[in-house]
């Protein structure tokens, strides 16, 4: 992927998922391969011909203002903005395509940087949020933990 971004990018964190679904203890779904996910606000500028690449999952244009909305809470324990973080861009996507396609879901995640605190926070909320409507979710989340920013991993 990298020999198709931009020279002049800022780099963006990269996370990979792949979503089981169950319902009623048969799989219902199971994608062969993972999604991407870019912490970019639109992903098309990151490339050398403005357009991302079929693998990268970004917020499909109808819904980019109701994104807009839900992500409009996201915000660390430090008063910084989240908006454009991966974990929101997922959790968005998962609610609206896969919520409803089961009772139990086995979420994988990783990223090549550390999650933050309020992503990791948001996590959690959605497995409560599961629990309030009689649904699991497992989340296996690995990360860099030691690495915060891209500057950090170049040192």
């Amino acid at each position: 992927m990298d020999t198709l971004l931009k020279e002049s990018r800022r780099t963006p964190n990269v996370l990979l998922t792949r979503v089981g679904i169950y319902q009623g203890g048969v799989e219902v779904e199971r994608p062969a391969g993972w999604t991407v996910y870019l912490s970019s606000d639109s992903a098309k500028h990151l490339f050398e011909d403005g357009k991302a690449p079929d693998f990268i999952k970004e917020i499909a244009p109808a819904d980019r203002e109701k994104f807009h909305v839900f992500k409009q809470q996201a915000i660390d324990d430090e008063g910084y903005k989240r908006m454009n973080d991966t974990e929101m861009k997922f959790i968005f996507n998962f609610l609206k395509e896969s919520w409803g396609k089961g009772d139990h879901f086995i979420i994988e995640m990783e990223s090549t940087l550390k999650v933050c605190s309020s992503c990791e926070a948001y996590l959690v909320y959605l497995q409560k949020l599961a629990e309030q409507y009689g649904k699991k979710i497992e989340i296996h989340l690995k990360d860099n933990y030691r690495f915060e920013s891209f500057e950090n991993l170049k040192k």
